[in-house]
């Protein structure tokens, strides 16, 4: 009966810790500005990235980064592994 006190002062931290981590994750899907400017509004750009999770992620994160800097992007992650994208980068077919 002692332990009772220690278990739900516990259960209530762990409950407000997983509240603030899952309120912290957004989701949204849309892009925020929030701090960043417009420095490259007009600028169209295309990111393409190999077909690994790493570099999808590294992709995904360069799209969001330059929208939310106002460029127009073309997204062309996942394009595949290195000789497409090479080929692509060589031919001017993506920009990053």
């Amino acid at each position: 009966m002692r332990f009772r006190p220690l278990r739900t002062t516990l259960t209530l931290l762990a409950a407000a810790t997983l509240t603030l981590s899952a309120g912290a994750c957004g989701g949204s899907g849309s892009v925020e500005t929030g701090s960043a400017g417009d420095e490259l509004a007009g600028a169209k750009l295309v990111v393409g990235s190999k077909d690994f999770t790493e570099n999808i992620m590294l992709g995904k994160i360069a799209v969001h980064l330059l929208q939310a800097h106002g460029a127009e992007i073309e997204d062309k992650t996942n394009l595949g592994g290195t000789v497409p994208n090479r080929k692509a980068l060589e031919s001017g077919e993506i920009d990053l």
